[in-house]
């Protein structure tokens, strides 16, 4: 598990947005009237403000991140991918990344085998596996999707 805490990541997404903007943008875009106050919010040192369920929601959406989801789900022990939708692509182009995945997979699986045979993983290899990762899971749920959703359409009991 991370240590990074939801509130670290928080702060460092907020610094971050519409660069050089940062947390002041957000605030500005947010139509938060009091910037000292939000900043604390955003402050992991602070322990007397703190970001609100409700206010998570607000950031993510702003922020147009996928990384709460992503440390949420680490956090659980779990993993995070973006599943293709029903009608947003074709059963033909659907079949097709899914042998494309066959192929991208096996890439991965030499990756993970280069890996594991020299127990070291740089930052270049660690991103690059895990946005390999993170693209054979995600045609692997659409294709689970598209099963589940054509079995509920036309299922004979």
């Amino acid at each position: 598990m991370s240590n990074l805490t939801i509130s670290y990541l928080l702060n460092r997404l907020a610094k971050k947005y519409r660069a050089p903007g940062g947390i002041k943008q957000l605030a500005e875009d947010l139509g938060r009237p009091n910037y000292n106050v939000f900043k604390s919010k955003l402050n992991p040192l602070t322990e007397t403000h703190h970001v609100y369920v409700e206010e998570l929601d607000e950031l993510v959406e702003t922020l147009d991140t996928d990384e709460v989801a992503h440390h949420c789900a680490r956090q659980r022990g779990m993993v995070c991918v973006r599943v293709i939708a029903e009608g947003e692509i074709s059963d033909g182009d659907l079949f097709g990344l899914f042998l494309d995945r066959g192929v991208a997979l096996g890439e991965f699986d030499e990756l993970v085998r280069k890996s594991l045979i020299d127990s070291k993983i740089n930052k270049k290899e660690y991103e690059e596996l895990m946005k390999r990762f993170d693209a054979v899971s995600s045609v692997r749920e659409a294709i689970k999707l598209r099963i589940t959703a054509i079995y509920e359409r036309g299922s004979v009991k």
